[in-house]
C-alpha cells in the first residue's frame, strides 16, 4: 500500500511527536500538558508541496515497449508521423510514458513506460498509426526492473 503525505503534513506530524513547543514553531497551537495533537494529513496532490512517500511504498512498474520497423521506415512514415508523435506526447503528459525514440540506425524504437497496467501499453500500441499502417510488423512489451539510477 502506498502511504504518502505532503511535506507540510510531514512537518506537522513530526512536530506533534516532538512536543508542544515544536508544534508551535511549525505554525500550530501550543497544547496544554497531557493533550494530544490532532495532526491533519492531506491527500497527495500534484503541485501542492513536495510529495513524500514512506520506505514501504510500492514503486510503479516499468515496462519497455519495443518496436521493430519495416525497412525504409524513414521513407514510409511521413503520412503517419504527426499522429504517432502526438499519441506519444499524450502518454508522456499523462505520466504513463517517460521516454521514447528510434534506434540508430532506425531498425526499431524503444519506449520506457511507468504504469501499473501493461494493458495501457498494449492498447496504445494497437492504436499507434505506425502499427496500424504496417510500419511496425512486430512489437513486444517487457517488464523492466531498474537496478541502478
Amino acid at each position: 500500500m502506498l502511504r504518502c503525505m505532503t511535506q507540510q503534513s510531514a512537518v506537522l506530524a513530526r512536530s506533534a511527536f516532538a512536543g508542544p513547543q515544536a508544534l508551535s514553531k511549525a505554525g500550530g497551537n501550543t497544547l496544554a500538558p497531557g493533550r494530544v495533537a490532532r495532526v491533519p494529513v492531506s491527500r497527495p496532490r500534484v503541485g501542492r508541496g513536495r510529495l513524500m512517500c514512506s520506505a514501504a511504498a510500492e514503486e510503479t512498474k516499468n515496462f519497455l515497449l519495443e518496436y521493430v520497423y519495416v525497412p525504409e521506415i524513414l521513407d514510409k512514415r511521413g503520412p503517419y508521423r504527426e499522429e504517432h508523435l502526438a499519441m506519444a506526447k499524450e502518454q508522456i503528459a499523462a505520466g504513463n510514458m517517460k521516454y521514447g525514440g528510434p534506434l540508430n540506425p532506425p531498425t526499431g524504437a524503444v519506449f520506457l513506460w511507468t504504469c501499473d497496467d501493461p494493458a495501457i501499453i498494449e492498447e496504445y500500441a494497437k492504436k499507434d498509426p505506425y502499427v496500424k499502417a504496417g510500419l511496425v510488423p512486430s512489437y513486444k512489451i517487457t517488464e523492466w526492473s531498474i537496478l541502478l539510477k
